[in-house]
């Protein structure tokens, strides 16, 4: 071939060994060579040059289809279209197969090949070809052949984890070692693309790799080994998560965790803001873990762990994903005899409908949660519960009945000794003196007295909340200057806890002072700042904002 002009192509090739016999002397000829491997002594020895191949993008996938089944018939059902791009994860040859099947039945509507492809989506049955070029497991196979048997191990048991990605720690847990130890396996199999990764620490797969992990975990690992290394993943992040919770709210009540498998990994932390931004990364991992947890058996990790995700959930205004855990939480409990789990799961649940605006069934799930709690005889639980049952009858704007349900929860938490619990009683009592009884005096009194429980116990978010109120009072008192200084405090503590949503209603009390001392252009500033918040975080109130605005500008 040296006097030649070829384009060689050198296909699906298994190592750099393989390839040097085949390469032409000459300058004439050009080759390609396909992989599932880097090939790194071709780069190293021959020159090559790598040209990494991702998945399709919604384009190039739309554009295979049409080639395929026609513009006319893809026109015809877009959305169908766009289930059987997905449900192919965009992969080449998956969603030739997909459409293959879809031009052997042209009378078929798309949506009717999709739904046949979701009946057979928890394997890869809907991807098997006539051969082993169009068998999608056999595809696959090549390159789960080219690993080590330690790293094939973490594939396969990567296949458990049911979450949008795989951090290391995950990985190692799953494996019962160590990240140290589980790092090398995870670059062995980004070599060989069966993972790839996202950022640094994260790996990801696409959902059809996935499928054919957990299939390889099924058939080759056994029932109790693939059951061990859930439970494993389950404590890894239960443990983890309680971590982070106790810098977020380190005065929580303690709970008791399930017994490990084991020794489980945790990860620790230096502050708040390193177990915020560890919630921040892993809480789509966290919700997905919980419903899998109660789906698996494993109830009282499922609690527990929608337990910790709270104080994330509710700083970052998640109150959707807050209220689906919670469920998940109660059932849970329910199924496994966890009484303390109940009342926890139903309370939190409350506390998170109440923030949507979805009152009734808040107080329905309040009053659960206090009859479950009387039933347990804990008075600590019984205070948590009236406190909870008070401040959704004050969303519904039944004060008296609210003011009620508080004086009970502070005699009970004053019974029990807990300094937190009368703190936030004392507080919300000195809400509703001025919320309701206009008796502002009487209102700084009890805040007072709150903020100095909060202060001794360094419970900041308790203590931002008492400022709130304080403000509140002092305007009542028709101090609109000591009532922004106070805003001012409660602002600064929100932003310190990143707590969106209070953050975005103390930028509204501080314009609501502005507008009152006559500055419209200040109280513009502070609605616009509070709207943008309220919007991102999809908040009824954000109209409320905005109409503000516009009576300024009319």
């Amino acid at each position: 071939m040296a006097d030649r002009r070829l384009l060689i192509v050198l296909d699906n090739a298994r190592t750099a060994e393989q390839v040097r016999p085949l390469l032409p002397g000459g300058r004439g000829c050009r080759v390609v060579v396909t992989s599932r491997n880097r090939l790194p002594g071709l780069l190293a020895s021959e020159g090559a040059r790598t040209v990494s191949l991702d998945l399709m993008d919604w384009e190039q996938a739309h554009s295979l289809l049409v080639g395929a089944l026609g513009a006319e018939r893809i026109a015809a059902e877009p959305l169908a279209a766009e289930s059987l791009i997905a449900l192919s994860a965009r992969l080449p040859l998956a969603l030739s197969l997909v459409a293959a099947h879809a031009a052997a039945h042209p009378t078929w509507p798309l949506e009717t090949v999709a739904l046949d492809l979701r009946r057979t989506r928890q394997g890869l049955d809907a991807f098997t070809g006539e051969d082993q070029m169009t068998d999608l497991r056999a595809v696959f196979s090549w390159s789960y052949q080219l690993v080590t048997g330690s790293s094939a191990r973490v594939f396969r048991l990567s296949g458990l984890h049911p979450g949008p990605d795989l951090p290391v720690a995950a990985a190692a847990a799953l494996a019962g070692t160590t990240p140290e130890r589980v790092r090398p396996a995870l670059a062995e199999l980004e070599r060989a693309h069966l993972i790839s990764q996202l950022a640094p620490e994260r790996y990801a797969s696409h959902d059809l790799l996935r499928v054919y992990a957990g299939e390889l975990a099924g058939s080759i690992d056994k029932e109790k080994e693939c059951r061990q290394a859930l439970w494993r993943l389950f404590d890894h992040y239960l443990r983890t998560a309680d971590a982070g919770d106790q810098w977020l709210r380190p005065h929580r009540d303690p709970a008791v965790l399930p017994d490990p498998a084991g020794s489980p990994y945790v990860l620790s932390f230096g502050g708040y803001q390193e177990a915020f931004d560890w919630f921040e990364a892993e809480h789509p991992n966290l919700v997905v873990l919980i419903e899998h947890a109660a789906r698996e058996g494993f109830d009282s990790h499922a609690t527990h762990l929608a337990r910790t995700i709270t104080g994330f959930l509710e700083r970052r205004g998640l109150w959707n994903t807050w209220v689906d855990v919670m469920w998940t939480a109660a059932q849970a409990s329910q199924r496994s005899g966890d009484l303390q789990g109940q009342v926890m799961a139903h309370r939190y649940r409350a506390h998170a409908l109440a923030r949507q605006g979805r009152l009734d069934e808040a107080l329905s799930e309040s009053e659960t949660a206090l009859d479950l709690a009387v039933r347990s005889g804990d008075q600590v639980a019984q205070a948590w519960c009236q406190r909870v049952v008070a401040f959704v009858l004050a969303q519904q704007e039944r004060l008296k009945e609210s003011y009620d349900h508080d004086l009970i929860a502070s005699e009970l938490f004053k019974a029990s000794g807990h300094r937190t619990g009368q703190a936030l009683a004392l507080n919300s009592l000195g809400w509703l003196h001025a919320s309701t009884f206009a008796e502002y005096d009487q209102s700084v009194e009890y805040c007072t007295q709150a903020q100095r429980l909060y202060q001794e116990v360094d419970h900041k978010l308790g203590e931002a909340a008492t400022w709130d109120h304080l403000g509140y009072a002092q305007r009542g008192l028709g101090n609109q200057a000591e009532a922004a200084r106070c805003y001012r405090k409660a602002l600064e503590l929100y932003q310190e806890l990143n707590d969106r949503y209070y953050q975005a209603l103390m930028l509204q009390n501080l314009g609501d002072v502005d507008h009152e001392l006559g500055d419209l252009e200040a109280a513009g500033g502070w609605w616009e700042l509070a709207l943008d918040l309220l919007t991102e975080l999809n908040h009824p109130s954000a109209e409320t904002v905005a109409s503000k605005l516009r009576s300024i500008d009319s």
